[in-house]
């Protein structure tokens, strides 16, 4: 997908372990992917990002992308922020049963359920749905009251006490 010519309302990274053998593993799990796109910048590698058509609309797309060491700054855990955001504990997302094929294909062999947990990162729950979309981010933070004032100081979109929304994203944040 050409980001310059289609603009993404939303869309969903998830990081490989490796990038040794990432082409073999996906022709080998039959999903097809857009070229390697390695980001150099000042003749320093930040990251490869390689897109997943069959996890792409006109809207939202999956991707996976690569960050080098040296670039990285932050892990599953957030930084010290004055919103007090701790971490993403989930993401939500929906889709059709093609979509949910190629998904079981990617994350193989890791059982497909409708809750899907990592080693790290936040997990994935998946709903049935007409399209592909994210529907939201659940967000722990010290205090969601704080975390919903700093956010929407900071330009986000109160939704209510405890979501705000940035687009067509929504975070619904809960006490640490």
């Amino acid at each position: 997908m050409d980001r310059q010519q289609i603009a993404l309302d939303d869309w969903l990274t998830f990081e490989p372990t490796t990038l040794e053998n990432l082409e073999s593993e996906l022709v080998s799990r039959g999903i097809a992917h857009d070229p390697f796109d390695v980001v150099v910048i000042q003749g320093n590698p930040i990251y490869t990002r390689v897109g997943l058509p069959a996890l792409s609309t006109g809207t939202t797309a999956f991707q996976l992308c690569r960050t080098f060491y040296p670039t990285r700054t932050s892990g599953p855990i957030a930084p010290k922020n004055s919103a007090g955001i701790q971490s993403v504990t989930q993401i939500i997302v929906a889709m059709k049963a093609e979509h949910q094929q190629t998904m079981r294909s990617l994350l193989a062999p890791k059982p497909w359920t409708e809750s899907i947990h990592f080693p790290e990162g936040p997990g994935l729950v998946v709903l049935s749905a007409e399209h592909l979309e994210i529907k939201r981010l659940e967000v722990r933070a010290d205090n969601a009251s704080t975390a919903v004032k700093v956010l929407t100081a900071a330009g986000l979109s109160r939704v209510d006490d405890r979501t705000v929304q940035i687009g067509s994203l929504k975070i619904a944040l809960s006490d640490a």
